[in-house]
């Protein structure tokens, strides 16, 4: 059985930033292990995700809108069986949890690892920043 680390550097690679350190540490946080998996598993309906990790459709149907309301996946298309997950840019992605007050709870540590991510994806030697949630 896979580690939580190990899938979690999988999902790194989904988000195209397996370059970064802090990325996967950030989805370990706000994610289970069984959570990791079914955003793997995307893109998809539930149906589709159900089909492939074999389990209840309804369950994995409640648990991808959960991901989306909670601002980890979107919603691609809606199709005629339903929406269409998928998981979005990085920095989309940054932008859905450090504007979002839900994820304060997880503090000064948490914010550390978004600053390293946005340091290890600047295409310029990062400097000394100022960030607005300082």
């Amino acid at each position: 059985m896979r580690s939580n680390k190990n899938i979690s550097l999988q999902l790194t690679e989904r988000f195209e930033v397996g370059f970064s350190k802090s990325f996967s540490k950030i989805l370990e946080i706000l994610m289970s292990k069984e959570e990791i998996k079914m955003v793997l598993a995307l893109p998809g309906t539930p149906k589709e995700i159900a089909r492939r990790l074999n389990e209840n459709e309804n369950k994995i149907a409640e648990k991808l809108r959960d991901l989306y309301m909670r601002g980890i996946i979107i919603i691609e298309e809606k199709t005629p069986e339903g929406a269409k997950y998928n998981i979005t840019k990085a920095g989309i992605f940054m932008d859905f949890i450090l504007f979002d007050p839900r994820y304060d709870k997880y503090g000064e540590e948490f914010l550390d690892l978004w600053k390293d991510f946005y340091k290890e994806t600047q295409l310029v030697p990062a400097q000394e920043e100022t960030f607005w949630f300082e």
